[in-house]
């Protein structure tokens, strides 16, 4: 891009699985790429210095905003980047970013990151997020876990804007143990400074829910629910997920009440749309549970699994046969 320099900075820890694709993805927009190494054993550091990345080491210590504020300060581009090692650029529109960079009231531009959430690829939730910004001393991460940088963008009285840049995610398709421990453990830290803040419970919340951890998912939720906070979509995931717990207890009132809504996002309107029909399908309701299932919503969603829609469609059929 001419006259502006884009350094793509990423955290990384044992990552060689992961980080061929994402160097690769942002070798052709970068002029830097820095990774900083927060204490791997395996191949992760040569591998990055074989891509050309300049390689800087952190000792962790568990507290993600100081590790992505120590690689801010290796980058010496005019605006950085920063992606995960599980990471990869999917979009780049440089025609669209070209002016942003160059506005000097523009400090921050939020984009898409698109959630790959199983091994085939078919199940996917997508969020916003500040990712890129100016190379600014003022302009810092705050935050152990789900650190955020745009408090400090505003602050240095800059704008954020919109940019169809798309960055993809494949760190959720296999969570493994050690990395939900982890985020439990940090997120509970930063609960302990900050008791009532409503990000940090839905965010421990959810991180309960994928362990199975349902009464203490319920619990913050709940309470993250009630400061009215959330963003819409996170306000009708959360709802979605006390559903899933009602369902699993059989409460047909409270996952009813929950559920309660509609929603602008096709995809979370999908979803909600699936747990109603299953919940249906569980009070031997068939021909209702069909009724949910086969709206165009539900088949769209790119957070229902077109297999186990097949499967519990295939349910139904079989239990209205067994009724006639």
């Amino acid at each position: 891009m001419d006259g502006v320099t884009l350094s793509v900075c990423v955290l990384a820890k044992n990552v060689a699985d992961s980080l061929k694709e994402c160097l690769a993805s942002v070798r052709p927009i970068a002029d830097q790429i820095v990774v900083v190494d927060t204490g791997s054993t395996d191949e992760s550091p040569k591998i990055a210095a074989r891509w050309g990345a300049d390689v800087f080491f952190f000792q962790w210590r568990d507290d993600f905003a100081a590790a992505r504020n120590f690689g801010i300060h290796c980058c010496w581009g005019d605006w950085i980047l920063m992606v995960d090692a599980d990471e990869q650029v999917l979009q780049y529109p440089a025609d669209e970013l070209e002016p942003l960079f160059a506005d000097s009231a523009v400090g921050g531009v939020e984009v898409e990151i698109r959630n790959i959430l199983d091994d085939r690829g078919e199940q996917w939730s997508s969020h916003t997020a500040v990712r890129c910004f100016r190379n600014h001393p003022a302009i810092r991460y705050q935050g152990r876990i789900h650190e955020q940088v745009s408090p400090s963008i505003y602050a240095a009285g800059f704008q954020i804007v919109s940019a169809p840049l798309v960055l993809l995610h494949t760190g959720y398709q296999e969570p493994s143990a050690a990395k939900i421990t982890r985020n439990r453990t940090l997120l509970q830290r930063e609960l302990e400074r900050t008791p009532d803040d409503p990000y940090l419970l839905y965010h421990l919340g959810m991180t309960e829910f994928a362990d199975t951890r349902y009464d203490q998912a319920e619990q913050l939720l709940r309470r993250a629910l009630e400061s009215q906070q959330l963003s819409p979509q996170q306000q009708q995931m959360a709802r979605i997920r006390l559903a899933q717990i009602a369902l699993q207890r059989e409460d047909r009132k409270t996952l009813e009440q929950l559920l309660d809504f509609s929603s602008s996002d096709a995809n979370i309107e999908g979803f909600r749309r699936y747990i109603l029909g299953v919940a249906a399908l569980v009070q031997r309701d068939a021909s209702r549970a069909i009724e949910w299932l086969e709206h165009d919503a539900v088949r769209h969603s790119s957070l229902v699994s077109e297999a186990e829609l097949e499967r519990t469609l295939q349910v139904c059929q079989q239990l209205l046969q067994r009724s006639l």
